[in-house]
Parts: structure tokens; sequence; C-alpha cells
């Protein structure tokens, strides 16, 4: 959608879909829910298979020299690595309610516990810190992310890839828009058995791969 238009709320309509939005109505044949946090709270009969958790980032420039690159710590508390010339600290994902997503709730003494951490584990050393994110990205129950059809009809949903396949998400849009074409010939990078939102939703009646002894 445009930028800064809010959806609010997605009506089935029989042969296709309203989106009600912020800025007005928009029909079309086929929705993709591509809103990560936010895709739960448009279809909350369907439970929260897609929940928002509170995160934070910062980079700063620096860090303990016996810090190699691209390794880094993880842990109940947080997450660390070095990158270029300086380093990164995350925190842990506190889960929040459905209405939370898409709240920015930063706080810079989550930033100084993150750093202090990082000279506990690593050493001491100076650091500047440059970069500070916050936001409530989506992760799934399994942690594992969810692509298919959500509702047996037109509606697709892309989500729970934080963490566990953003840097693959376009390959999601390329699958999803090949169903939507009927493009069915074409490789599948998400197999329903593994990706399809039932396994979350339904699991009872999920079409689950064959298990190879």
């Amino acid at each position: 959608l445009f930028t800064r238009t809010r959806v609010l709320r997605v009506e089935d309509e029989g042969e296709g879909y309203r989106v009600q939005t912020s800025r007005g109505p928009i029909a079309s044949r086929c929705v993709i829910n591509a809103t990560e946090s936010h895709t739960a709270s448009l279809h909350p009969h369907y439970g929260e298979f897609i929940h928002p958790v509170q995160t934070q980032a910062a980079f700063g420039e620096g860090g303990p020299e016996g810090m190699k690159p691209h390794i880094g710590l993880s842990g109940k508390h947080g997450f660390f690595g070095r990158h270029g010339t300086g380093v990164m600290a995350g925190s842990d994902a506190s889960r929040v309610p459905l209405e939370k997503a898409g709240s920015n709730n930063p706080s810079r003494f989550i930033t100084k516990f993150l750093m202090g951490e990082l000279h506990r584990h690593f050493g001491r050393s100076r650091v500047r810190v440059t970069h500070e994110w916050s936001g409530t990205p989506g992760f799934t129950t399994d942690g594992f992310p969810v692509v298919g059809l959500l509702d047996g009809k037109g509606q697709y949903v892309i989500g729970g890839m934080c963490g566990s396949g953003t840097a693959v998400s376009f390959n999601g849009a390329r699958h999803v828009v090949q169903r939507i074409l009927e493009m069915d010939d074409r490789e599948d990078d998400y197999p329903a058995c593994y990706f399809a939102p039932t396994r979350l939703i339904d699991p009872a009646n999920h079409s689950w791969p064959e298990v190879e002894e």
C-alpha cells in the first residue's frame, strides 16, 4: 500500500476483497498480508499465529579488539557481533499484545545495559554509539517463516521472517506471486507442508511432510 496508509481490516466480499485503510477502501482480487506483526491483528479469528515482540538494537564504532568479525554471542539478555569497524548489540524479544504492533518504545537504558554486557563478555573498550533502532518485528510460535494461502481463497501471508529468513524473504514474495498467477510449474521455495499457515492455525488438519526413516 501507500506510505502512512494503515490497513484497518480486510473484508471478504465473495469474489474478492475490500481492504479498509486509513485513507479509504481498496477493492482487490487477492490480498497479500506482508505486514509482519500487524498481520495477526487484522485476522484475530486465526489467533496469534504471528505475534509482535519489542526489540531494540544499537551500533557503535570501536569495541573490544578481541571480538572477531561476524562472530558474537547470543543469549537471554541480547546478541552481540562485530561488523566492520564497529559492533552491534541487540536486546532479547519481549512479547507484547497485538495492539502494540508497530509501536516503538526505545529505551536508552537498554542500550547502556547491552554495552555493559558487551564489555562483560568481550572485555572493556571504547564504543561510540552512532545508531539505535527499536521496533516490533513479528515471530511465529515455532520460530519459522509462514508463507502461503491464508484463507483457502485469495488471501496470502508472508511473515515470521524476523531472524529466521529475512535475507531470503523475497523468495516468499516470488512464491506467492507464482501461486496467484497460477504458475504451478515453477520451483517452489516454500512447500505448503513446511510453511503453510495451517501448520500454526489448524495443525490437526495440516498436511505434514512424510517422515523419512
